[in-house]
């Protein structure tokens, strides 16, 4: 968490510093203008200024359009994800569809279904309709999912350093996992490199073995979700094929 704080720091400090030289060399210039003297020369300093700020504005106007955490953080490497998930990325959006929700046998499913009533998962096996709302900021990365009608999965995505050294921290509830991100063949490919339930680090040996993806088939998005134990196997997954719903951010 406190890298996390300072991550976010660090980037309101580099607006901060952008913003300062900006106004400080507009004094320099002021006093180079009033210097010289005349009134001439001070009309065309503040016509100099009023094109600066609109251009700065202009471009702050399509920062905020194109980047965001994510692109921010995979820098051009961006460029590797599937052309739709670029934009599902730059823009956010809204997929619905359908999920397979499976969980292990005997003791490893009820360990699963456990563990899907601390994320808001639907602690039975079932086929139910699924979405899931993806939206961006600055510094974070936020997905709301919904299984059925009233199950609930919402999860924020810090981003900390840039692709390939840095990693994102993403909280669901009480569990904070530390994950990076592979691309193989434009999916994107979440890989677990820790775990914490609150305070409490989880050792390696027992975290689960995290299968997570996501890629395009056929114009469409395909999503899977399995988590297995050591000694138990497959405890709980999900999967599915899911549609970007037209307008929806």
């Amino acid at each position: 968490m406190r890298n996390t704080c300072r991550n976010i720091r660090r980037v309101r400090r580099e607006d901060q510093r952008h913003q300062i030289a900006l106004v400080q060399g507009c004094q320099r210039a002021g006093k180079q203008a009033i210097g010289i003297g005349g009134s001439h020369v001070s009309s065309v300093f503040l016509a100099i200024i009023a094109q600066k700020l609109a251009e700065r504005q202009r471009q702050g106007t399509r920062l905020t359009a194109t980047e965001n955490a994510v692109t921010r953080w995979f820098g051009a490497h961006f460029d590797a994800l599937h052309p739709l998930l670029q934009d599902l990325h730059r823009r956010g959006g809204t997929l619905r569809g359908s999920v397979d929700i499976r969980f292990g046998p005997g003791l490893a499913g009820w360990l699963g279904r456990r563990l899907a009533h601390n994320l808001g998962i639907p602690s039975r096996s079932a086929h139910v309709p699924f979405e899931v709302r993806i939206t961006h900021t600055r510094d974070t990365l936020q997905w709301d999912r919904r299984f059925g009608a009233d199950h609930w999965m919402p999860s924020t995505f810090i981003p900390i350093g840039v692709w390939p050294s840095g990693y994102w921290i993403e909280r669901t509830g009480r569990i904070a996992l530390r994950l990076t991100v592979d691309v193989i063949d434009g999916g994107w490919h979440w890989r677990c490199l820790g775990a914490r339930f609150g305070r409490v680090p989880i050792p390696l040996w027992l975290l689960p073995r995290t299968r997570a993806h996501k890629c395009v088939r056929d114009g469409k998005y395909v999503f899977h979700v399995g988590l297995a134990l050591p000694l138990f196997g497959n405890v709980l997954s999900y999967e599915g094929t899911l549609e970007a719903v037209p307008g929806a951010a």
